[in-house]
């Protein structure tokens, strides 16, 4: 199964802004279509509000003296930063909900994002680039006897290189090769077709919005398959923990209180409503729970992960060997703080900490919106319980390297000496 882009136009979207004046902005869509199915089509675009775009993309002068949109900078931009996004959730299944029903995905950038837009037009990204000191092209020919040879390039040369961009360079474009016909200026040719659409196309319109039949084709990640937890799991993986943790620690508990009392996280997840009351049931009940010495009496689950990642660094430093282990304990509470992330996203969407939002759902292999939110649950609690059973072996192995703790002597009986 494979995924068909194609451009859908640049122009005026509707945004959901609660003013008028906010709701005008202009970008980009793409157009979204199963393997070589028509039928089912997912619009995907991103925009500017207008009062921003005219502050960062300004053109000259009109005729009747007004400023007006650089529309060809700003669409430019726009599709370096859109199809890598829209490609990004194909791949890890964020549009396949959207893509079953049919539905329209609009997404308008905050004025912080926008601002680095214009950033992505300052250097070309090319697989032809050869990685060293110096930038080399590696498709060149010398002009004598045609032999490949590399090329000197620069960021103007490229610039000036016909063949688009990788971001959204069509993905039937083969065989491009370069000459240097002069010292600013570098010749494409010997390009080929892959769907033979065009005799020898012209690189330079082999990217959205020039030839109709450009398209980029998407892969989809290949997921392992879900196992379907006891609900008994994640409690007893808690327990088990918070056990190891007094034995090893000795310090009085981890866990604060029934964590996770109630049936919410005991039956299987329903739709996206259940998904999101189930994360905030884990949260406040487990993490919030989290007693470490020394810590925050009323620390949110963030300050106490933090906390927990602070304490184990500091117990790990008086034990040998542990500090050799303790990476895969970071990464085991980077999971659960990615838990967190997921969490305050549901509950709170902040177009400020999207990015934090999909890398969290990236690295847990979560998909939202779901086309199942049982699997998707699922897979969630797999991650947590897998992240608290290693720091549970780490606490088990370096708290028997520590040795027994004294045992405090037994109360005498009066009298006695």
């Amino acid at each position: 199964m494979s995924y068909r882009v194609r451009f859908g136009g640049f122009g005026w979207l509707t945004s959901p802004a609660p003013r008028p004046r906010e709701a005008q902005a202009v970008g980009v869509t793409f157009s979204v279509y199963l393997e070589d199915e028509e039928t089912r089509c997912l619009l995907v675009s991103f925009g500017v509000n207008a009062m921003v775009a005219f502050r960062l993309f300004p053109a000259k002068l009109g005729e009747a003296g007004a400023r007006t949109v650089d529309e060809g900078r700003l669409g430019a931009a726009l599709e370096l930063y859109a199809l890598p996004r829209v490609e990004a959730g194909l791949r890890d299944g964020s549009f396949a909900a959207q893509m079953e029903r049919g539905e329209e995905v609009v997404e308008i950038l905050s004025p912080e994002e926008a601002e680095g837009l214009a950033t992505l037009l300052r250097r070309k990204e090319c697989r032809y680039l050869l990685p060293g000191p110096d930038d080399q092209c590696g498709t060149g020919r010398n002009p004598a006897n045609g032999q490949t040879v590399a090329l000197p390039a620069t960021p103007h040369l490229c610039g000036a290189c016909a063949r688009p961009d990788d971001r959204v360079v069509c993905s039937m474009l083969h065989h491009v090769r370069t000459w240097v016909i002069t010292p600013g200026r570098i010749d494409v040719t010997g390009t080929m077709c892959g769907a033979n659409k065009k005799e020898s196309p012209n690189a330079a319109m082999c990217r959205p919005g020039r030839h109709e039949c450009w398209h980029r084709l998407v892969e989809p990640q290949a997921r392992e398959e879900v196992v379907h937890l006891s609900p008994l799991t994640l409690p007893e993986a808690l327990g088990y923990l918070d056990a190891v943790w007094r034995d090893a620690v000795r310090e009085g508990p981890l866990l604060a209180g029934n964590t996770l009392a109630g049936s919410l996280l005991a039956m299987p997840c329903r739709d996206a409503a259940d998904f999101r009351e189930k994360v905030k049931g884990l949260v406040d009940g487990a993490f919030d729970a989290l007693r470490v010495p020394g810590g925050r009496p009323r620390a949110p689950a963030a300050a106490r992960l933090a906390e927990l990642r602070e304490f184990l660094e500091r117990w790990a430093s008086s034990r040998e060997g542990a500090s050799d282990d303790l990476r895969s304990v970071k990464d085991a509470i980077s999971v659960l703080e990615k838990v967190n992330t997921i969490r305050s996203n549901l509950e709170h969407s902040d177009p400020h900490s999207r990015g934090a939002f999909e890398e969290a759902k990236r690295a847990l292999g979560i998909r939202l919106p779901a086309g199942s939110y049982r699997e998707e649950w699922d897979r969630l609690v797999a991650s947590v319980v897998e992240a608290l059973r290693v720091v549970r072996e780490f606490l088990r192995k370096h708290g028997q390297e520590a040795g027994p703790a004294p045992t405090a002597p037994p109360p005498q009986a009066p009298g006695t000496s």
